[in-house]
């Protein structure tokens, strides 16, 4: 999707190096299911995509991985569980309890010894309809980068997939899915930056409209009844260590850091 954090996170990149993926590169949405094919076809070039995806397109020696999204924004958000607000209104104890399983099956998940389980269920043909090698380099986290020489370049790799960050010390003693304002902070600089919104400007509200885009009370309700830590300010600073191009974020001065940007839209 054009408004995925993978289209954000490939354009943060392509920005790093001087690209303007606007007018110096084609970019387009196709379903992953084709990537083998439209790679094998010459149809394009490059691609950004999700496990197993990536992975099968290695394994299958039909692409290679230059960089991962976490080597562009290191713990950065992926995926999202989203509702209406009208329905988590309506459905408080349903809300708490969706949110109560996914939280709980991310710990299971990040749960090493349970790799094998996971990789057996999400290869099922209802799920990711795929070989179950594809899955076992993200939840081994043991991973193949390939090479243009079709030989393995394994290196491993612990934050590769996070789905709690129960081992990943630079979220600690976080969860990895407590909804920071932070991040939202930033998606909302780069839907700017690359004309995605009809404003050009970061809004001198934005902390009252991320508030209600993330709201933490369901969050917090779960997460003290599964006794998980949570911050006391729903911002933090992303350290210029953990951006490809050295370059921190801090909510607070976000305008100054949208503004610093010369590629762009």
């Amino acid at each position: 999707s054009y408004d995925s954090m993978d289209n954000f996170l490939l354009r943060y990149w392509l920005g790093s190096m001087g690209i303007n993926p606007d007018k110096e590169v084609k970019i387009q949405e196709i379903p992953p299911s084709q990537l083998i094919f439209k790679l094998e076809a010459g149809l394009i070039d490059g691609y950004s995509v999700s496990e197993p995806w990536n992975q099968t397109a290695v394994l299958q020696q039909a692409g290679f991985t230059t960089y991962l999204n976490r080597d562009i924004w290191r713990g950065y958000p992926s995926k999202v569980l989203a509702a209406m607000n009208v329905w988590t209104t309506t459905n408080p104890n349903t809300a708490r309890a969706v949110v109560a399983a996914l939280l709980t099956a991310a710990k299971f998940i990040d749960t090493p010894e349970n790799a094998t389980l996971v990789g057996e269920i999400l290869a099922q043909a209802k799920y990711l309809n795929t070989d179950r090698q594809n899955l076992e380099p993200s939840l081994n986290k043991n991973y193949n980068y390939g090479n243009l020489d079709g030989k393995p370049r394994l290196k491993t790799v612990d934050d590769l997939s996070i789905f709690s960050g129960r081992n990943i010390t630079y979220l600690q003693p976080y969860q990895a899915n407590y909804p920071w304002h932070s991040c939202a902070a930033w998606l909302l600089t780069q839907l700017i930056r690359w004309d995605r919104l009809t404003i050009r400007q970061y809004p001198e509200n934005a902390p009252q409209l991320l508030g209600q885009i993330y709201p933490l009370s369901i969050y917090k309700d779960v997460a003290k009844a599964l006794k998980i830590d949570i911050p006391n300010d729903s911002f933090k600073v992303e350290p210029a260590e953990a951006f490809i191009d050295s370059r921190s974020f801090d909510p607070q001065a976000a305008v100054a850091y949208l503004n610093s940007f010369t590629v762009r839209s």
